[in-house]
């Protein structure tokens, strides 16, 4: 009978460990069109926990996590290229992913209230040669502290509309692999450590048209950097301010340039201090 008891409580812990290994995250793809097994297909639609617009492996599911900054998957956008702003995504609710990818043209995060997107893997990535929008109401925010946080891929992300909105607070922030960030009218990518446009990990391009970058980092020695590279690296960094504003407080660092580091500004831009 001892024996007996002891192999059932050895079960009932085998059970829950079981449990626990089974319950790990996903790579859940954007997919309007249900039933077609791995088949993606491109098209707007709501992000929200409820509707059936994922596909996971050929499955077709809800988007799942453990509340609004407890991501448990990872979010890709994919399938046929389209238009800038053909696949609109109305974010309706507050969302975590681990990492979010767009891995073809067209889709455009907006919101008709101010909704985050907590990213908890630090990762934003538009695939090269793509584009993608995070526009009016929607914050992409990176996860506070730990590692860097990256945008990459070498593609292209716009940042336009009121209350559009990619921030990092408390670590390095960086534009790299050969990506350019576009901060369009009213959009604004933000940071409370240092940017780093350009680095080891690849070059980097910010584009302001409009919009704002800043820093609001009150810390000695952080500075929105250019060309962060170094050794045999030659990646670049490039800042283009055509019209909007660049900001950085005086009492932490300043603009530093690298060797491969280009800066432009007309005289509609204003750098601050």
């Amino acid at each position: 009978m001892k024996s007996k008891h002891r192999i059932s409580g050895h079960f009932a812990l085998f059970s829950a460990i079981a449990f626990t290994v089974t319950a790990h995250a996903a790579n859940l793809t954007w997919d309007t069109v249900a039933g077609d097994g791995a088949g993606i297909t491109a098209a707007g639609g709501n992000w929200d926990t409820s509707t059936v617009t994922w596909n996971n492996a050929g499955a077709d599911v809800a988007w799942s996590q453990t509340s609004a900054t407890g991501a448990t998957n990872a979010a890709i956008f994919a399938g046929a290229d389209g238009a800038e702003g053909d696949y609109p995504i109305s974010v309706t609710t507050g969302i975590a992913a681990q990492t979010l990818a767009f891995n073809n043209t067209g889709y455009a995060l907006s919101a008709g209230a101010a909704r985050t997107i907590t990213l908890t893997s630090n990762t934003l990535s538009v695939a090269s040669g793509k584009s993608a929008t995070i526009g009016a109401n929607v914050t992409a925010s990176f996860s506070a502290g730990g590692s860097a946080s990256n945008i990459s891929g070498g593609g292209t992300l716009n940042i336009s509309g009121t209350g559009a909105t990619v921030t990092k607070p408390n670590n390095l922030f960086n534009i790299i692999g050969g990506t350019t960030v576009n901060i369009g009218t009213s959009g604004l990518l933000t940071t409370s450590s240092q940017l780093l446009i350009g680095t080891n990990a690849g070059s980097g391009t910010v584009i302001v048209d409009g919009g704002t970058a800043s820093s609001t980092s009150t810390t000695a020695n952080h500075n929105l950097i250019l060309a962060n590279a170094s050794g045999a690296n030659t990646a670049s960094g490039t800042l283009t301010i055509n019209s909007g504003t660049v900001t950085h407080p005086a009492v932490s660092g300043g603009l530093r340039f690298g060797s491969g580091s280009v800066l432009t500004a007309p005289n509609t831009a204003t750098v601050t201090p």
